[in-house]
């Protein structure tokens, strides 16, 4: 009788135990949070600029404060020493990671949007597709001759942009940790524009060169005779493409935040609202893509 007594008691304490959890479980799922009053400080590059400003609007439509605009390695800094909550870009190198552990400031990294890479060479190179792993080679400076990818016998001069550009920061992911080439020719200011001149009308570089860009830049090329865009992997890079990840050269954009950042603050209020149905309408409506 009384083990039978104890085996009861046993149970309904184990029940009971049970019941607080899944308690406490949907009163916090069910519970709103009080987030801090104000507008998170959130710092965006070039590329990310236009993002940034609408999500700003479209969480705090009363709000007069700006987004600040700055390089992605001051932007990274910025938030590891507290003057930004909030920084909106694209991966974060393993540099910038390495100096936060430095610091001890622990990153959170969330990816928000996508975009893509296109590549681009001159409209007179035969070469009209490569694949991912080429592309890899290429820029990693293993292919190294038209005429390995079915081309003309000329030497493939690569294009390069800098830490200064975020197509760059796009490159390093899609390299998957391979060591970035030396390019053989630079340009002073190897903007966007710029290289596609130098593919387009440099007549002593264009039909060697190959280049590349983001997805959200495609319209800068429309009407341009003197370039085209490679597919990669068979596949040509258009909204379908990019949207449904059929396109190889998919990247994402990131949201980075300090991770000990509390439930309520606004860096979170922020990132929270970027995720939601809302964000991603603003974020697709700017020219990226919706991260889900």
């Amino acid at each position: 009788m009384k083990k039978n007594t104890l085996i009861i008691s046993v149970a309904g304490s184990v029940l009971l135990i049970v019941f607080i959890i899944i308690l406490v479980i949907v009163l916090r799922s069910g519970r709103e949070i009080v987030y801090e009053e104000g507008v998170p400080n959130v710092a965006v590059t070039d590329f990310t600029k236009s993002m940034g400003k609408d999500l700003i609007k479209g969480l705090f439509p009363e709000a007069t404060a700006s987004v600040n605009t700055m390089s992605f390695d001051a932007a990274f800094e910025s938030l590891v020493n507290g003057t930004n909550d909030v920084v909106l870009a694209m991966k974060p190198s393993e540099e910038m990671l390495n100096y936060s552990q430095d610091v001890m400031v622990e990153v959170e990294v969330i990816p928000i949007a996508k975009d893509a890479l296109i590549v681009m060479n001159n409209r007179y190179n035969p070469v009209k597709n490569m694949t991912y792993d080429q592309f890899r080679k290429i820029y990693s400076g293993e292919l190294k001759n038209w005429k390995d990818l079915e081309g003309s016998d000329l030497e493939i001069l690569p294009y390069l942009n800098t830490a200064s550009y975020d197509s760059y920061f796009a490159l390093k992911e899609v390299m998957n940790g391979a060591k970035l080439v030396t390019p053989k020719l630079t340009l002073k200011s190897p903007s966007f524009a710029n290289i596609v001149k130098a593919i387009g009308t440099y007549e002593d570089t264009a039909d060697y060169a190959v280049g590349y860009g983001m997805f959200y830049d495609i319209d800068d090329l429309f009407g341009n005779k003197n370039i085209q865009i490679l597919s990669i992997n068979g596949v040509t890079p258009t909204v379908e493409t990019v949207k449904s990840g059929e396109y190889p050269l998919n990247v994402n954009i990131y949201a980075m935040i300090r991770k000990d950042s509390a439930e309520n603050s606004r860096a979170r209020r922020l990132v929270n609202f970027i995720l939601s149905e809302e964000g991603q309408n603003i974020i697709e409506k700017d020219g990226y893509f919706k991260i889900k």
